[in-house]
This record gives structure tokens, sequence and C-alpha cells, in this order.
């Protein structure tokens, strides 16, 4: 190990390393989670109070809660659900009826993470590219949905099972059934001095503006990998790949370092769990219960763990919880429920307003109409959209919605 690598090694036992591309924070440059249930979940059995809806099949054993102004569902068999809300209702907000125009799975997770099926970047990748040269890794995303679009650059997955640790390492190797082995350390460095000089050097040789666009985020990209070789004394991607807290512990490193301005993961994996079209609440509450169980370690983890800020990341990160879609209102025949198009979304952290509902449901169990800025009832607003959840985000981030999401303002009643 050469001097330099031995001093970030050090560091990083220490908790003192941090992105060497990283530079002070400002304001408005806060950090976000998006935590993704993929399947599809069931609203009303924690953000959708619809006892008197007769439309709907709510859970036997569940009942209304109003903790820190928010209608929510109790039940007993989900505490961590009750702790997080105690504890946090205060910074929390949710929004119901949110909809998402389709019943794919798929076409699902497009919309709701990008606005649409159009080709956009999702809002991670969008709001990690736009700075991207601030980070090594800008758009972190473990094992949930990603659609980078131009982003592309600023996009790295560590694999369901953190293979970006033996991508670095070069320990991936050994899964070949080749003799491949990796240069001396001398040869690497020679290597990485070259790459550097070559990507100054063309970095503005483009013959069109599209040419010289590709090769500058190129030459960003190689200095990225270079930098990313350190990285591996900080954290270990792989280091929560079996378990939620796991994977949540590298969300916390990843941002607490200077590594990554947005990180996405799945909860609890990448596959569709909440998927429930048989026996739907004996699945669906031990997924809550462990989800929320995560949402209160990650919370307590964000508020004594200090980034490069200086401050704990509690003051500058925006959690984001959403699902592809919702259940049906009523049970089937295999007391499951269907897909459906009105969910719901909770965000909590920096900027948010919290203690705040905005949204509802009608008696079709369908998106009500809302004035986005009062977050009140109007029939004179609209159902919000994934778009506007997404124009949220960008708001947060410090952005323009109008160029990035055009012709959907933010929902300005959960902006603190």
């Amino acid at each position: 190990m050469n001097r330099r690598n031995f001093l970030l090694s050090a560091a990083a036992a220490q908790g003192l390393w941090m992105s060497p591309v990283a530079k002070a924070a400002g304001p408005n440059e806060r950090r976000f989670v998006l935590i993704f249930a993929q399947g599809g979940w069931d609203v009303t059995r924690v953000f959708a109070d619809e006892f008197d809806n007769e439309n709907v099949d709510m859970e036997p054993g569940a009942e209304r809660w109003n903790p820190a102004g928010l209608n929510l569902v109790d039940h007993p068999g989900r505490p961590s659900v009750r702790t997080f809300f105690e504890r946090w209702g205060r910074q929390s907000a949710v929004i119901n009826g949110l909809l998402v125009p389709s019943v794919a799975h798929e076409t699902c997770q497009q919309i709701l993470l990008t606005g649409g099926t159009r080709g956009n970047p999702d809002w991670g990748a969008l709001i990690a590219g736009v700075d991207a040269e601030r980070y090594v890794l800008p758009n972190l995303v473990l094992d949930s949905p990603s659609f980078p679009a131009q982003f592309g650059m600023a996009v790295a997955r560590s694999g369901a099972y953190g293979q970006l640790d033996g991508l670095i390492s070069g320990d991936l190797l050994a899964y070949d059934d080749h003799d491949l082995r990796l240069p001396s350390r001398d040869v690497e460095g020679a290597v990485d001095r070259f790459l550097l000089r070559r990507a100054a050097a063309v970095g503005a040789t483009g013959r069109t503006e599209a040419e010289r666009h590709t090769l500058s985020q190129w030459a960003d990209a190689t200095r990225r990998s270079i930098d990313l070789k350190d990285a591996r004394y900080a954290t270990q991607f792989g280091a929560g790949s079996e378990d939620f807290v796991g994977k949540l512990k590298v969300v916390t490193e990843a941002l607490s370092k200077g590594l990554s301005r947005t990180v996405s993961l799945a909860y609890p994996n990448p596959y569709f769990n909440w998927d429930t079209h048989s026996d739907n609440d004996n699945q669906q509450s031990p997924l809550w219960e462990g989800l929320f169980a995560g949402l209160v370690a990650l919370r307590e983890s964000l508020e004594t763990t200090v980034g490069t800020t200086g401050r704990p990341l509690a003051e500058d990160t925006v959690v984001v919880v959403v699902s592809e879609m919702a259940r049906t209102p009523k049970l089937n025949g295999d007391n499951g429920k269907d897909h459906w198009p009105y969910t719901s979304a909770l965000l909590f952290g920096s900027g948010v307003r919290g203690g705040t509902q905005v949204g509802d449901f009608n008696h079709l169990f369908q998106g009500s109409e809302v004035d986005l800025q009062a977050g009140a009832a109007s029939r004179t607003g609209v159902v919000p959209s994934a778009s506007h959840l997404g124009a949220t985000l960008v708001e947060l981030a410090g952005e323009d919605p109008a160029e990035w999401v055009a012709g959907y303002p933010s929902i300005g009643a959960l902006l603190a």
C-alpha cells in the first residue's frame, strides 16, 4: 500500500475520509435518499384512512390514528410505524391520491420516477447529474430501478450484492474462468496518469457541441473513476446487501463522506415482494413493519452522523419513500389485492413541511383534486401526479422545476 492509500485507510477507520472532489455544500445543496417498495404497497394499511368508505376493505384490527396532524392507520402488528410517526411525524409529509396512470409494474416505475415514458431521467439521476462534478458517485443506486437517460455518467450501480466492491478492488476477476490478473501498482498508476492527461487533452476537442459534451462527460467520469478506487478504503458497498439496515449504513456512509448526492435503494430487495395478489394482509403487514423499522434506524443515523458540512446529515437530507403503484380498494377472491394506479408517498427531512398531508381519495378510492399550494381539497385543483412529486424534489434540490418538469408545478404545501 502506498503512502496515500495508507493515509486514506487510516482516515477511513477514524471516520475522517471524504470524497477528494467534494466541495463545501451550500444551503440548497440537499442530499436525497430514495427508498423504493417494489411491487405495489397497500396504502390503506398506513397512509390512507378509509374507515368510513364502504368501497374499501380496511384491515381487521386496524384503527384510525392522528399523530402530528396526519390522518393515518394504526395496527398492533406494526409498532415501528407508530414509533416513527410519534418521533418524527412533525418532520414528515404524506401525499395521498398520487396518480401513476398505469397498472404495469415496469411502466409505473418509469412514470413514478421520471414523470412519464419519454426517456426522461429519474429524479435521483437528475438531481445528482446537474451537480455531478462534486461527487465520485453522484447518484449511487444500490438495487432500485434506475432511468438515468442523459445523466448516465452520473449514475453508479453497486449491484444487488455489492458487486461494485469487487469491480473497484479487482477481486471480481476471481469469478472469471480465465487466468486474468491485475497490473502492478506502478503500472496501474502509470495508466491512471495517462488517462487523466488524455481526458484533459481531449475534453475540448469535439467538433460539435454534442461531441464536446460527450468528451467532457468522459473526462469527468475518468477523474471520478480514479478517485473511486480510493473510496474503497472509506466504505464497502456490499456490506448491506443482505439486510435493509445494512444497506442503510451504506447510504449514510456515502452521504457523510461526500461520495454521493443521491442514493437509491429497494426495500426489502429488488424483487416484487409487495405484489400481493393473494393473502394481502399476512404479506403486507410484516413488510410495512420492516420498512418502518428501517426508517427509524435511518432517521436516527442521519441525526447522529456528521456530513461534509460539519452538521448532522438530518439537517440537509431529504428521504423519499415510494412504490410504483398501490393495491385495489377491495380484496379479491384470494384475499389479495390487485394493481391500482392511485398511490401515496412519504417525505421527511430538510426543507419538508412536516405534519402535512396533501391529497386524498374519493369514495371510489381515486385521487381527489387538491390545491397544490394550499394543500386543501379544491374543485379547481388537480390530482397530484408523479410529475408534481418530481417537481417538488427538483425544487428541494435548488433547481428550477420549470426547466426540468415543464408544465407541472411543485407541491408548494410540502415545502417548508
